[in-house]
């Protein structure tokens, strides 16, 4: 488990982790890892050679002080796209993202 400034936890996850859209599998992977970042609820984040759809860049941006920049991204697989549904790191501020 990696900490940073007591306000994020980072863990390698234990289970198996797949991601649906409109019935299409989106992500799957064994490797995924699960950051716990206070006040929020836990995420899973899915190594990027894991996920089966584009990841198109919105040209949005968020910015963390902790996990660091990330472009937002839509999630386009066949005829399904989920608007701003996926941030990519890469380039994280924590080294186990």
């Amino acid at each position: 488990m990696h900490e940073r400034a007591d306000r994020v936890r980072v863990e390698n996850g234990q289970k198996r982790v797949r991601a649906y859209l409109g019935g299409y599998l989106v992500a799957d992977t064994i490797r995924p890892v699960l950051v716990w970042e206070h006040p929020y609820y836990p995420a899973y984040y899915v190594p990027a050679g894991d996920v089966r759809a584009d990841l198109n860049p919105t040209g949005d941006a968020a910015h963390d002080e902790h996990r660091g920049r990330a472009a937002v991204c839509d999630v386009v697989l066949a005829d399904q796209v989920a608007a701003a549904a996926a941030v990519r790191y890469d380039e994280p501020a924590l080294d186990s993202l």
